[in-house]
C-alpha cells in the first residue's frame, strides 16, 4: 500500500479485485478507497463501504495495519452493492445510515483492542477530515401528533418521548424546535417524530376503530366474470394457485413455442429478482408447471391446479411520454398517456390436470385426468365467460390455445 490513500470515484471501466477473489468492472458512481501505487489515487484497493480489495487483504505475513473509520452516503452505498450484487455486513450498515459521530470513538476502541490482545504498537500518525454537518432542526406543533394518530398525547409526553430517543427539544409553547441525535438518521421529518411518540405509548394501546365501508355499485362486469370462471374450474376439481410471473427463454423452448409465435414475444426485465428468470412469462402456462413440478416433487402425484392471471406482451409497450411535475401535480391525461406507454397485459386463464380425477378406494379403481376432462373444463368456461371457445372441438391432450387462456391436460 502506497500513501496517500484517496477516496474517489470510479473511472469507467476501471477494475478491481475484491476479498471474494472476484474481478469486477466498476461504474463511474461506484465510491473507492485508492490509494497512490502508479500515482496518486491510481489504484482501487476496496469498494467504500461494501468490500475491501484482495490486494490489501490482511495475512500471517502483514505486520503493518492502516485503520480507517467512515462515514458515506447511504443511497451510493446502496446503489453500489446492488449493482454488483455484493451484499455484504459493511453495506447493510452504511445503507441504513449510520452515527456521523461514532468513527473516531470506533478506531480509538479497535486500537486498544489490537494493542491489548496482539500486542501492537499503535503510531501517533493520523488523518481526521470531517466534512459532516448538525442533523437539522424539525419544527413540530406539540399537537401534531394527536393530529395525526388520533389519540391525545399531552405536551409533556410528547416531549419525553422525544428526549427518551436522543433528541434535543426546545419548546415555545405549542411549537418545538427537534434536534436529532446524530445516530438517528431516520428522523428527517416531523412525520418520522411522531412514529417515535406513538412507538414509545405502544402500539398495542392504540384503540381499533373500523371505518364505515362507503356504499358501493356491487363488482364489475369483469369481476364478476372472472370470479364465475374461478368457481367454474374450482367446481371442475381444479385448485387456484398463484405463480410468480417471471421466466426464462428456456422454459419457453420447453414448451415448443416456435420462434413465429406471439408468445415469444417477451419483455426483459432491467433489474430481475433472479437472473436465471429474466423474462415475464407471455403464457400462463409457462409458469404454472413451476406449481406442478414442486407438488410432484413432494410427492404429490394427483394435482390439478389453475391460474387466473396476467401475461405481457413487449409489441404494445408505448412510447413514455414526459411528465412535467414541477407544479405538483399530474393530469388525468398524463395518466392516461403514462398508461398508454405500459406493455400489453391481457388476462388468461389456465390449467394442467395430472394423475387421477378420482383416486383408487375401496369402491372402484382410479380415474386419471384425460384430455377430454380439459375440453370439458374449457367449455365450461368459455360458457360461463359469454365467449364462444373456438377451436376447442378436436384438441390434442396438449396444450390447448383459445380465448380463455392455455389448458393443458394431464
Amino acid at each position: 500500500m502506497s500513501e496517500p490513500i484517496v477516496v474517489r470515484r470510479a473511472s469507467a471501466g476501471e477494475k478491481a479485485t475484491t476479498l471474494d477473489d472476484v474481478t469486477r468492472e466498476l461504474h463511474a458512481e461506484d465510491l473507492v478507497i485508492a490509494d497512490s501505487a502508479g500515482g496518486h489515487g491510481a489504484r482501487a484497493i476496496g469498494l467504500a463501504g461494501v468490500m475491501g480489495g484482495a490486494e490489501t487483504e490482511v495475512s500471517g505475513a502483514t505486520t503493518d495495519i492502516l485503520l480507517e473509520a467512515a462515514h458515506f452516503d447511504a443511497v451510493t452505498i446502496a446503489r453500489t452493492a446492488r449493482r454488483h450484487r455484493l451484499g455484504s455486513e459493511a453495506s447493510r450498515r452504511f445503507e441504513r445510515g449510520v452515527d456521523t459521530r461514532l468513527q473516531v470513538a470506533a478506531v480509538e476502541r479497535a486500537l486498544s483492542l489490537m494493542q491489548e490482545f496482539g500486542g501492537g504498537q499503535i503510531e501517533d500518525v493520523y488523518t481526521d477530515l470531517d466534512e459532516t454537518v448538525a442533523p437539522a432542526q424539525i419544527a413540530m406543533d406539540v399537537a401534531y401528533p394527536s393530529t395525526i394518530v388520533g389519540v391525545e398525547y399531552p405536551a409533556d409526553e410528547v416531549v419525553e418521548a422525544l428526549e427518551k430517543v436522543g433528541c434535543v427539544v426546545d419548546r415555545d409553547y405549542e411549537s418545538l424546535l427537534v434536534t436529532p441525535p446524530t445516530w438517528r438518521p431516520d428522523l428527517d421529518s416531523a412525520i418520522t417524530l411522531v412514529e417515535e411518540v406513538a412507538r414509545l405509548r405502544g402500539y398495542d394501546n392504540l384503540p381499533s376503530v373500523l371505518p364505515v365501508a362507503p356504499p358501493g355499485r356491487g363488482l364489475t362486469h369483469g369481476q364478476k366474470v372472472r370470479r364465475a370462471v374461478a368457481r367454474t374450474l374450482a367446481e371442475s376439481g381444479l385448485t387456484e394457485v398463484l405463480t410468480y410471473p417471471f421466466i426464462s427463454e428456456q422454459r419457453l423452448d420447453d414448451l415448443g413455442i416456435h420462434d413465429e409465435d406471439p408468445r415469444r414475444d417477451w419483455i426483459a426485465l432491467a433489474n430481475p429478482l433472479s437472473a436465471e428468470q429474466p423474462l415475464m412469462r407471455t403464457t400462463m402456462i409457462a409458469t404454472l408447471v413451476d406449481a406442478v413440478r414442486v407438488n410432484l416433487g413432494r410427492g404429490e402425484q394427483d394435482v390439478a391446479v389453475y391460474e387466473l392471471g396476467r401475461a405481457y406482451q413487449a409489441k404494445h409497450i408505448g412510447t413514455l411520454p414526459v411528465v412535467d411535475t414541477t407544479d405538483g401535480g399530474i393530469t388525468p391525461a398524463e395518466v392516461e398517456a403514462l398508461n398508454e406507454a405500459l406493455p400489453g397485459q391481457p388476462r388468461r386463464v389456465a390449467g394442467i390436470m395430472a394423475g387421477n380425477r378420482v383416486r383408487a378406494g375401496w369402491n372402484g379403481h382410479a380415474t386419471p385426468w384425460g384430455w377430454a376432462d380439459a375440453l370439458a373444463a374449457v367449455e365450461r368456461v368459455a360458457s360461463v365467460a359469454g365467449v364462444e371457445a373456438h377451436g376447442v372441438a378436436g384438441l390434442a391432450p396438449a396444450v390447448a390455445p383459445g380465448p380463455c387462456g392455455d389448458v393443458l391436460a394431464g
